[in-house]
């Protein structure tokens, strides 16, 4: 870690560190001082020793991060993620999926306040989660397309009660015969067109893409 920030911090473009689990805070400290100018994307995906003080530090180095991966870090804290909120504005897609602590309706708040430019976001497993934080994160990221919310088993209430229908359509129905018969649709250039059901401010359709909502394990594709 401390050759990759000594060496390679201008020329890193992306890096993959899934399931280095001997990686520890103290690796990411050496981040600290350096700057990844060029790092869009970074998985840590089950670096289940890091901390918050390794968030703290990634974020103070890679500022241009786009995609970052939390997934099966579980020694995280809602601290953490107020952290990427705050400090990653350019960031499109995060993955926080079985993080355990990290991940409350209070860090989605966070997440919706900050993170506008977010398309994706995945907080699968994470069962602090209620309708209340993914209402959030959907009103406030108003380009969201993608969210896994499958196995977030304080969620049900909201799915219940027809949350996925007011913003957008679950991926096991995403035939275009089936989004059609849902009310979601796209204009003839492909634009995205006004869908009455989601919210709206007073006086003024909202306009957005419908959301695709990942509501079972494995569905989608991804993690």
């Amino acid at each position: 870690m401390a050759h990759l920030a000594g060496h390679a911090s201008h020329r890193l473009r992306s890096l993959t560190l899934t399931r280095c689990t001997s990686i520890t805070d103290a690796g990411f400290q050496t981040w600290a001082p350096a700057r990844f100018p060029r790092l869009e994307r970074l998985v840590l995906a089950d670096c289940t020793y890091l901390s918050d003080a390794a968030v703290v530090a990634v974020v103070a180095a890679a500022k241009q991060l786009t995609h970052l991966d939390l997934s099966f870090c579980c020694a995280l804290s809602d601290t953490a993620t107020e952290v990427v909120a705050l400090g990653l504005p350019r960031l499109r897609e995060l993955r926080l999926a079985f993080c355990g602590s990290a991940v409350s309706d209070a860090s989605l708040g966070s997440v919706a306040l900050h993170l506008h430019g977010l398309e994706r976001i995945s907080v699968r497993g994470c069962v602090r989660v209620t309708g209340a934080g993914v209402e959030d994160v959907l009103a406030g990221c108003g380009r969201l397309s993608w969210m896994d919310v499958s196995q977030c088993k304080n969620v049900e209430p909201w799915l219940r009660g027809g949350g996925v229908m007011r913003w957008g359509y679950d991926v096991r129905e995403e035939s275009a015969g089936e989004k059609e018969k849902a009310g979601y649709g796209y204009s003839d250039d492909d634009e995205p067109v006004p869908v009455a059901p989601m919210r709206s401010s007073p006086g003024r359709p909202r306009v957005r893409m419908p959301v695709r909502f990942v509501l079972e394990k494995g569905a989608g594709g991804l993690r």
